[in-house]
């Protein structure tokens, strides 16, 4: 999606656009975490055990339903919704790029015209007619710190870890001893959904930089506290408080380099 956007966007919106994709995946995810916390009801998640020789296995004694039902419902209260998205892709007008590689040179410009008006329109269209043209540069040609860059924004994005803080949050604050995981977790989603608006609001102010810098401070910071209260055995308000701080400033900085 951030590449469909940087393709058909004015240059002028395009970051805070890539910005406001971002805040629609968090606000999803947010209404995910609601709608999973209300499936799940007067039901609670069910005890994990270790034995002694580290396997994990379900407390009998637990509540089991997530397991044998709920999770059902989680995943198709989402289908729903991914069709839904399926079916209005059909009705998304194709970057002006393609036609234009396609010498379908009147689409893109009715593409463009619609987003840009007639005038700014011929311009950009005689811009992606230049840049379309066959390239024979080197793949270092613009110089190696920028391709090395560009690949290590993708590559600390995930290697960051923030995939396994939210896809299993409930599990981890309920490990951190913050009582129901559930209720936290939609409580991070209204906290992210927060700092992903200062992105939005100050990455063409401040450019994409800056907020990279403060937010791997954040990151850092909250990673951090979590290590530490893990290792001393903290329980309570520290360690999830330091997993919401970590998330937060995800949000803020690594999860809008998409369109860096």
């Amino acid at each position: 999606m951030p590449v469909y956007i940087a393709e058909i966007a004015p240059s002028g919106i395009r970051g805070t656009l890539v910005s406001c994709n971002q805040f629609a995946i968090i606000f999803g995810m947010l209404v995910v975490y609601f709608v999973n916390y209300l499936i799940l009801g007067d039901h609670t998640n069910p005890v994990i055990d270790r034995s002694a020789e580290g396997l994990l296995s379900v407390n009998p004694a637990s509540d089991p339903w997530t397991i044998s039902t709920g999770w059902r419902y989680m995943f198709g209260s989402e289908a729903y919704v991914a069709a839904v998205f399926g079916i209005l892709l059909f009705f998304v007008p194709k970057t002006p790029r393609y036609p234009v590689l396609v010498w379908q040179n009147e689409k893109a410009l009715s593409v463009l015209t619609k987003v840009n008006g007639l005038d700014k329109a011929k311009e950009i269209l005689n811009d992606i007619q230049t840049a379309s043209k066959e390239k024979t540069e080197k793949l270092f040609a613009y110089g190696a710190p920028v391709v090395v860059t560009g690949i290590l924004l993708s590559v600390f994005q995930q290697a960051i870890g923030i995939n396994a803080v939210l896809y299993y949050s409930p599990r981890i604050f309920e490990s951190a001893g913050a009582g129901d995981g559930m209720i936290q977790t939609v409580i991070m989603g209204v906290v992210n959904i927060l700092f992903t608006v200062v992105a939005i609001v100050t990455v063409d102010k401040f450019d994409r930089k800056p907020l990279l810098i403060i937010g791997s401070t954040g990151l850092a910071t909250g990673a951090f506290a979590v290590a530490v209260c893990d290792n001393f055995g903290i329980k309570g308000l520290v360690p999830v408080v330091s997993i919401i701080v970590y998330a937060a400033f995800f949000m803020m900085s690594w999860g809008q380099s998409g369109g860096c």
